[in-house]
């Protein structure tokens, strides 16, 4: 059986020090002294909780229009006043029978679009690249970016990643590299206490 300290607070509240019952040597707890002090989880910058996802499955966007890639993850935040980094790495391949190209991402919260980029011509172009001569663009990297995103809920909530190309003809290979193996695309959710 366990034993316990109870301290009760004049409102009625008590602190409640319970020893485990399989404890064989003797533990000891240290308060701090007058230069230290006691952390509470949820004080601001905390980090609380660390969520990760990623997807190695080749998607094919050959549109101007934002499709998903595959890419999302889950958290459901703590508190209402907690904020939600988000670190997202993207890999990419493009191709254009022309001497320019290019695509871009976007990211939802749900429904609700929270990261959009630079667009232009037809579509996005948070990458864009213009080949020196007349020859076709084929290339391939990885795009990251991080956001801060305050959702004030505590349900659960997804983030996920749309891709879209710039001009009509573009193609991009998300979580593809070429002619080399696939490649894996990651998001990671932290959230920090508000």
């Amino acid at each position: 059986m366990s034993s316990e300290l109870k301290l009760t607070g004049a409102a009625g509240g008590n602190i409640i020090l319970q020893g485990n019952d399989t404890i064989t040597t003797d533990q000891t707890f240290t308060f701090p002294d007058t230069a230290g002090t006691f952390d509470r989880l949820e004080r601001a910058g905390n980090i609380l909780q660390v969520v990760y996802g990623s997807t190695g499955v080749k998607v094919t966007v050959s549109t101007t229009t934002y499709t998903p890639i595959g890419l999302q993850a889950s958290i459901t935040p703590t508190s209402t006043s907690s904020k939600i980094l988000l670190l997202v790495s993207v890999q990419y391949q493009v191709q254009q029978a022309a001497e320019s190209a290019g695509h871009g991402t976007r990211v939802k919260r749900d429904s609700t679009v929270i990261k959009t980029p630079i667009q232009g011509g037809d579509g996005p172009y948070e990458v864009w690249l213009r080949a020196t001569s007349s020859t076709d663009v084929n290339y391939y990297n990885s795009l990251n970016y991080q956001i801060l995103d305050t959702p004030s809920t505590t349900s659960s909530i997804t983030y996920s990643v749309e891709g879209a190309g710039y001009v009509s003809g573009t193609t991009v290979n998300y979580q593809s590299q070429g002619n080399t193996q696939d490649q894996v695309s990651t998001i990671t959710l932290i959230e920090v206490a508000g």
